[in-house]
């Protein structure tokens, strides 16, 4: 609609009035609050990809403190489409967390078994089971918060 016409002619007449200094100090904030919008249109996308990046969830890592250990049982394993999945739960000050993990294959023989456990204390959600890491110590396994029946 702007080009339609030579609509913008009209527009341009209306500063003829103003003299060339005023002209180009409108100009000038015209292109500046450009760059600002354009800017604020791609800084979100900038900081998605720069979050989903390795460096941030290194960093992330260890500012959340994901370095805490603990005991986890692995209660069940479950396929979905294409994924496995490892469910556990461990315990932080008498209070059960249910997590879970995704494997490549399943091994029904992980189920009842205890495993370390990676979470973050800052944000219990966050937490990872490592298979490669069997607990059999059934003085530690008891301090963890389940009995073994």
């Amino acid at each position: 609609m702007f080009l339609y016409k030579d609509k913008w002619k009209e527009f341009v007449k209306e500063f003829n009035h103003l003299n060339k200094k005023k002209r180009n100090k409108g100009t000038y904030l015209v292109f500046l609050y450009l760059i600002f919008f354009i800017f604020m249109a791609i800084y979100p996308a900038v900081i998605r990809s720069y979050e989903n990046s390795d460096s941030y969830k290194l960093e992330t890592s260890r500012s959340n403190g994901l370095d805490t250990y603990g005991i986890a049982k692995c209660v069940s394993i479950q396929k979905e489409s294409s994924l496995n999945f490892v469910f556990f739960e461990f315990y932080i000050d008498n209070r059960k967390i249910l997590g879970t993990t995704n494997v490549e294959d399943i091994d029904e023989s992980l189920i009842n078994k205890y495993f370390e456990v990676k979470y973050s204390s800052k944000k219990i959600n966050e937490s990872t089971l490592l298979l490669n890491h069997p607990i059999t110590d059934t003085v530690a396994i008891k301090k963890a918060g389940f009995s073994l029946d």
